[in-house]
């Protein structure tokens, strides 16, 4: 079966492409071809020009007045990055608008939108990961593992009511997060199950063999993925380090990129210890089965974090700035995190598998 895939722009972000990877792989390993639709818009200075023009004529017109908006530059994907997608993940060729000419274009039998925060509207334009593109009934609309990014409801009346009527046409949802069951249920009125982020579909040996020309750092280090850093987070960083008397390795994402994926993975297989604010972050670190500890961001979704390490035990990994100084560093029982994660893997597999199937 041909698959497109919609998820977050790839951009410059690690753990958003790895998770598209994923899907990419798992779907591969049940013998279909999927594609994922690079819609990344351009730049354009005319059109923001011809903007601020029209509210300019408008801010004299009573009633029609309206807000200058700032020009924002639309963010380059790093060549490190741009590497790695063009070697491992299939794209169809960049596109500025999604249209439904993309499905006829590619012959798409299904389009799966997600994993990652695909359903928040800070994010996206909702109706394009709501699959409105869509026309033709006889194309699946499944969502996988698809994400609110946190517990409460922030459409507005209009796009509840338009996502709930494009809601009503997929063919199976899961959602990444409990929460997003619940969400689904009260605003959306459609039944959703709980699924893994893709990456944890696939194993510690497989990005092991992805980073594996990265040669292996001999010194122990406490490696600090941090992507929104605060004094308060330093502090505790540094006063961890000590305690543990280990060196810090920073390394962030995004508007700082500096390493490749593979790099990026190495520092997750090396480290001794992790400290990450980042879903990804604290999702490589259970994959590497290393100790760590989670500052949760609650700017960008903090039910994130507590889903998944509530299921295996390890929700208090998950910290706010107030408890950073009460933390207390338990052993973590890998034996029973890796057996209770198989278990949802094989179910979350399972509801690929079932969802591909055009009743």
């Amino acid at each position: 079966m041909k698959i497109g895939i919609l998820t977050q722009r790839l951009y410059n972000n690690y753990g958003g492409i790895l998770q598209n990877y994923a899907l990419q792989q798992v779907l591969k390993d049940l013998g279909h071809n999927p594609i994922t639709i690079d819609h990344r818009p351009r730049n354009n200075l005319f059109f923001y020009l011809i903007t601020q023009v029209r509210t300019l004529f408008f801010y004299f017109i009573p009633g029609k007045r309206r807000n200058f908006i700032k020009y924002q530059r639309k963010p380059r994907r790093s060549k490190n990055l741009s590497l790695f997608i063009n070697k491992n993940i299939n794209t169809t060729h960049r596109i500025q608008k999604i249209f439904s000419y993309i499905v006829s274009k590619y012959k798409f039998n299904a389009i799966i939108v997600g994993s990652d925060q695909v359903w928040r509207p800070k994010y996206n334009t909702l109706e394009n990961t709501f699959l409105s593109f869509v026309k033709s009934e006889n194309v699946l609309k499944i969502a996988y593992a698809a994400s609110f990014g946190v517990n409460k409801w922030e459409y507005t009346d209009k796009q509840t009511q338009i996502c709930a009527n494009l809601a009503r046409q997929f063919h199976a949802v899961s959602v990444r997060e409990y929460s997003g069951i619940e969400l689904c249920k009260n605003f959306l009125n459609i039944k959703a199950v709980e699924t893994l982020d893709p990456t944890l579909l696939l194993d510690k040996n497989h990005y092991s063999n992805l980073c594996k020309g990265v040669e292996k750092k001999k010194k122990k280090f406490l490696a600090a993925y941090v992507l929104d850093m605060s004094e308060e987070k330093n502090h505790f960083i540094e006063s961890f380090s000590k305690i543990k008397n280990i060196e810090t390795v920073y390394f962030s994402a995004e508007s700082k990129v500096s390493l490749s994926i593979e790099e990026w993975l190495s520092m997750f297989r090396d480290a001794s210890y992790i400290i990450t604010d980042s879903f990804h972050g604290t999702i490589f670190s259970l994959i590497n089965e290393k100790p760590f500890i989670s500052l949760v961001n609650k700017r960008r979704g903090a039910d994130r974090f507590y889903s998944i390490l509530t299921k295996i035990g390890l929700e208090y990994r998950a910290i706010s700035e107030p408890e950073f100084q009460s933390f207390e560093d338990k052993p973590i029982d890998w034996k029973l995190v890796s057996s209770t994660i198989d278990i949802k893997k094989r179910e979350s597999i399972d509801f690929i598998k079932k969802s591909l199937v055009n009743n």
